[in-house]
């Protein structure tokens, strides 16, 4: 046994040494590399980790500095062949992930979750790397794609590196962080907002005003009382960077678009501008605004007939006139729904959206279409019926629970959806990145 673990270390010697003047090691397994290095990298070969010496993970990162609008890291590997990809989140968007995708938050997320919603991100907006390497992100600076990093004072960020498989595929490692960006002072800039009416659409117009060293804007437009109550519950700034949307000064004052206004209420628009510093102006508005009555109206749905239990649900409907240009069916937790368009989704941009199932062909031929669905989740699902036609687009929708026995339906029928209507924020482009949201142009965002 000595004899073979002597022979064993001198064969290991002989290849370091030969290594060394072959200037890479390859680990070979079968006829395939499965790791290697340089030669100069390695000091000695070992069966077991010596004392002292710790194993060098396959990918790290660290936070080196974070100030009130930017975060510097590095990012440590293996070796310098190692691939990764990196990624910074604010936490305000992760939340909205893990609360639409994962039914959590923040608060509550297991590890186990936390990863695998990063992971989902990673997939979109993550940038590629390789080797140690330190990273810069800094706040409305270009990311080399055209794209903007967006890192704002007074968050909480979550860093995260997955190494890469050969196919680009995240590996099995990954590693995460988190930092806070420093508080925001009060800018030396300034900036404003007015409502100016509305315009023939309907839509509310504002005027918007600012300083030269105001770099950007955020808007947050919606229902008055609705927006109060989220910033009661989750802060001023949360809601902001949760919910808004970043503009620059002309695209807000050369837009010719306006917002949404969907029933007579009141309502709010909060505009928060971000200096070179990261420091913080800011302004709001409040209006009373009734919405401007449309004389075309959209298709009718009419059901006919409706059943659910035990898991099933089935429904008959007619849509009249036939000849739409989109007709869709689709099934949603209800919950998933009512959070989607607090987001500032529209009932029709859910309804078309996803697994909805296209049903324009069978109404442009019968006039009428059955849904069936023998797999309901054990939720209060929504079921949301839309058409559209040349005179406008119309939404029904049918919250039920196809398990609990004597539940009934609530249908709001015919609901009609503005053509023009106040858009979501992507959080897939933030995929607009959430570390590098976009600042070109993008759809108007309200809470209601």
């Amino acid at each position: 046994m000595i004899k073979r673990l002597l022979l064993a270390i001198m064969i290991i010697t002989g290849m370091v040494a030969t290594a060394s003047a072959q200037e890479t090691i390859y680990m070979i397994k079968g006829d395939k590399v499965v790791a290697k290095m340089n030669a100069e990298d390695v000091d000695y070969i070992s069966f077991e980790l010596p004392d002292g010496v710790k194993d060098q993970e396959k990918v790290a990162i660290e936070v080196n500095e974070t100030g009130k609008n930017y975060i510097t890291y590095s990012v440590t590997t293996a070796n310098q062949n190692t691939t990764y990809a990196h990624m910074v989140i604010d936490e305000p968007t992760l939340n909205i992930f893990l609360q639409s995708y994962y039914d959590t938050t923040i608060d509550q997320v297991v590890p186990e979750v936390l990863e695998a919603c990063l992971r989902m991100c990673m997939t979109h907006f993550g940038y590629a790397g390789q080797g140690n390497a330190t990273y810069r992100m800094q706040d409305n600076e270009d990311d080399g794609s055209g794209h903007k990093f967006n890192i704002v004072a007074g968050l909480n960020y979550y860093l995260a590196v997955c190494e890469l498989n050969n196919d680009d595929t995240l590996g099995e490692t990954m590693k995460i962080t988190d930092t806070a960006t420093k508080k925001a002072d009060v800018s030396a800039g300034n900036v404003s907002v007015s409502y100016k009416g509305q315009n023939e659409a309907g839509q509310a117009m504002f005027d918007f005003n600012g300083s030269d060293d105001i770099l950007r804007i955020y808007t947050l437009y919606g229902h008055k009382d609705v927006m109060e109550a989220f910033i009661q519950i989750y802060g001023y700034e949360y809601t902001m960077f949760a919910f808004g949307q970043v503009w620059t000064l002309d695209e807000l004052k050369n837009d010719p678009n306006g917002w949404q206004v969907d029933e007579e209420t009141d309502y709010a628009m909060y505009i928060l501008g971000v200096d070179a510093n990261g420091d913080w102006a800011k302004d709001e508005t409040f209006a009373r605004i009734t919405p401007i009555a449309q004389e075309k109206e959209g298709p009718k749905i009419s059901i006919f007939s409706k059943s659910k239990g035990e898991g099933k649900v089935s429904v008959n409907f007619e849509i009249t006139p036939s000849n739409v240009t989109e007709a869709y069916v689709r099934l949603m937790n209800e919950t998933n729904l009512d959070d989607r368009l607090n987001m500032g989704y529209t009932l029709a941009d859910l309804a078309a959206g996803g697994d909805a199932t296209d049903v324009t062909s069978d109404i442009n031929k019968f006039g009428e279409y059955t849904y069936t669905n023998n797999e309901v989740p054990n939720e209060w699902m929504s079921l949301l019926i839309m058409a559209k036609n040349e005179d406008g687009t119309t939404v029904t929708r049918m919250n039920f629970h196809a398990h609990l026995d004597g539940s009934q339906w609530a249908i709001n029928e015919n609901i009609n959806v503005p053509a023009t209507s106040a858009a979501k924020k992507h959080i897939t482009s933030k995929n607009n990145m959430p570390a590098a949201r976009k600042l070109n142009k993008a759809p108007k965002f309200s809470l209601k």
